[in-house]
């Protein structure tokens, strides 16, 4: 039966060449809408706690008193890190209820929370344009003081578009990956002067020490990806780790962009990934938190290595205030995610 279904893996994979259509996401010059999972990439962490400590730190000297309202969690827990032990603040997650990032329209209350609010921080993107219709303007009449972070705006020449599915081509990962690196240019275009602000709102410290922990993961991982066996991950699932893989100069193949909304995949999307594990010797396939595992299954069910095993990585887009009561933190995902890379890898 193997046998059998080798040989139509070949076979269709030879018909959808000579068609030009590839089921599945692979790095590729063609694009779409930017990728808004940006919190996935320690280093834009960096570069975006830089900026909105100095965001933070401008509106905290001309206020006695703060409202921040994040739209996601890791974006949330960033802003708290920053503001811990000023009083002063309050920061409030808008989505905390678990619910899929693709699938969230605000309710009235979420509405009258961000219009009542000082600072509004959102990701950008494609999930977010219900905030076009919240905000039309670009702005909150009601309360003209608002100021909205649009973090991908943020981001500048490092954000990255979605990529399309359908004819990706592959690209050199080296060239990628170093185009990412230099951090030092991009903090300096997102920081303004501050020296006149630090003894109004001393987030610098909190800053300081925020940035060290990333830079720390950032090793660790720089660590599982140079000593790994391999530098090719297969996705049963959506694909939003665009910004990790980049910067670590790793391969990937999915059944869905990470943007889509799709959650069944058709017959040639499944022998593009059975072709893809086999082809690169991959042990695992990864799949995201809350996934039925259909995909993956199927993937697993078809190829010739019946050892593979199903690795969970972390969106961190659907994380509940439960979670976060019981300790859950950036960090911790992402070191849950850095775990889940090292077994995916070797």
């Amino acid at each position: 039966m193997k046998k059998l279904f080798s040989c139509l893996l070949a076979a269709a994979s030879f018909v959808l060449a000579l068609t030009g259509f590839s089921a599945c996401t692979k790095n590729g010059h063609d694009h779409a809408e930017q990728d808004e999972h940006i919190w996935l990439s320690v280093r834009n962490a960096e570069v975006l706690c830089e900026h909105l400590t100095d965001v933070l730190q401008e509106a905290r000297a001309t206020s006695e008193t703060l409202s921040v309202v994040c739209t996601v969690f890791p974006l949330y827990d960033w802003v708290r890190n920053i503001v811990a032990g000023d009083d002063g603040v309050s920061v409030t997650l808008l989505q905390k209820s678990g619910s899929d990032l693709h699938n969230y329209q605000p309710t009235a209350g979420d509405i009258r929370t961000i219009y009542s609010c000082d600072i509004f921080v959102y990701v950008g993107g494609e999930s977010d344009d219900w905030i076009g219709d919240v905000l039309p303007d670009g702005g909150n009449s009601a309360n003209p003081a608002m100021v909205c972070i649009d973090l991908l705006e943020a981001l500048g020449e490092r954000a990255l578009a979605e990529e399309e599915v359908p004819g990706a081509e592959e690209h050199n990962h080296d060239e990628a990956s170093a185009a990412a690196r230099p951090l030092s240019d991009l903090v300096a275009a997102a920081a303004r002067p501050l020296s006149d602000l630090v003894a109004a709102a001393p987030y610098e410290d909190n800053l300081a020490a925020y940035l060290r922990e990333l830079q720390t993961l950032d090793g660790e991982l720089e660590e599982i990806v140079s000593s790994a066996v391999r530098t090719t991950l297969v996705f049963g699932d959506r694909f939003p780790f665009r910004y990790l893989c980049e910067d670590y100069g790793l391969s990937y193949y999915a059944a869905f962009s990470g943007c889509s909304a799709e959650s069944e995949a058709s017959f040639a999307t499944i022998l593009n990934l059975v072709h893809a594990v086999e082809e690169n010797d991959i042990p695992c396939v990864i799949v995201l938190e809350g996934s039925n595992r259909d995909i993956a299954n199927a993937i697993i069910a078809n190829a010739r290595n019946s050892a593979l095993s199903i690795v969970q990585m972390n969106s961190l887009q659907s994380v509940t205030q439960a979670q976060i009561d019981e300790g859950m933190t950036y960090l911790s995902l992402m070191r849950e995610n850095a775990a889940a890379l090292e077994q995916a890898l070797n």
